[in-house]
């Protein structure tokens, strides 16, 4: 007689990427900085290094390296656009809290969308590909 051999179904794997374990503040001590924007607009953020290198391959290889950023352990960024700063906020809030709430991070672009639809309609620009435009020509030309 044959013998019959034992065949396991094997378990489904999990799918879901296993989170990744949080820094463990072995090293609380070093530091990195970060300069966000350019001439008289520039804001230096200070963030534990275990934290930019834990979550981030790019700071890592960046602050442990021969690079400039490596042997200054500061990271500049200058070509940010407009709300470069705010999204830099964002950035640090999420690498301590794993959370990113836009709400909140929009909430002064929102402000200042408001104050500037407050203004006459004749003080209202829209930037356009050569030239700001006024905003009575644009609502003109669009309707």
């Amino acid at each position: 007689m044959p013998s019959l051999q034992s065949t396991k179904t094997p378990s489904p794997t999990n799918s879901t990427p296993a989170k990744k374990n949080s820094p463990n503040f072995s090293n609380t001590k070093e530091l990195v900085t970060f300069k966000i924007g350019k001439d008289d607009k520039i804001k230096t953020f200070v963030v534990h290094k275990e934290f930019a290198c834990h979550y981030s391959p790019v700071l890592k290889a960046a602050f442990n390296s021969d690079f400039i950023e490596g042997q200054t352990q500061t990271y500049v960024l200058e070509d940010i656009g407009p709300y470069g700063i705010e999204t830099f906020t964002l950035f640090v809030k999420w690498l301590y809290t794993q959370k990113l709430d836009l709400l909140e991070g929009l909430k002064d672009i929102v402000n200042r969308d408001n104050e500037y639809r407050q203004l006459p309609e004749d003080k209202q620009r829209v930037v356009g590909p050569c030239r700001e435009i006024p905003r009575a020509l644009v609502a003109k030309s669009c309707d």
